[in-house]
């Protein structure tokens, strides 16, 4: 199996009935028969099965995966590819940087979206511990020399 192949098949685990009728799409392509008949059997070949597994057959554009979907599962995968610990959102957002370094990467939720849709394993990112406290103490903001709002009113005491 090709990895582009690997990487749809990854992509279309979110619709278990679409990979399935990619799967079997994929024996017939291959000549194997009986073992696509045997999953026709096993997944209750109604008409709108039927019907993926032709689109499928087919290659329909609703089996492709978008572009951005393909290059956050490819940095997902490079990130630590021995590895089956789960990855984080900045980890996986750097990788993507040092593999697509002229595509601008997507948002955070982007990324976490598609991690939850595909069922990859993340995590979130470590961030800041709760209660920690800054080890500079913030200065106050500096009066830059306007009045402050409404400061033409008079107090009515």
């Amino acid at each position: 199996m090709s990895p582009d192949e690997l990487v749809k098949l990854v992509s279309l685990c979110s619709n278990k009935e679409h990979l399935h009728a990619y799967e079997v799409a994929r024996y017939l392509r291959n000549g194997d028969n009986e073992a696509a008949y045997g999953m026709m059997g096993l997944f209750d070949c109604n008409p709108q099965f039927l019907k993926l597994v032709l689109d499928a057959f087919n290659g329909a554009s609703k089996f492709e995966p978008t572009p951005t979907r393909v290059n956050i599962i490819k940095a997902w995968i490079s990130v630590d590819p021995q590895s089956n610990r789960p990855r984080t959102v900045a980890e996986a957002k750097a990788q993507f940087r040092t593999l697509f370094p002229r595509v601008r990467p997507p948002t955070d939720f982007t990324f976490r979206t598609t991690f939850s849709q595909v069922k990859l394993p993340w995590r979130k990112d470590p961030g800041r511990p709760p209660g920690r406290k800054d080890q500079h103490k913030r200065k106050p903001r500096k009066d830059r020399g306007r009045p402050r709002k409404n400061s033409h009113r008079k107090s009515p005491l």
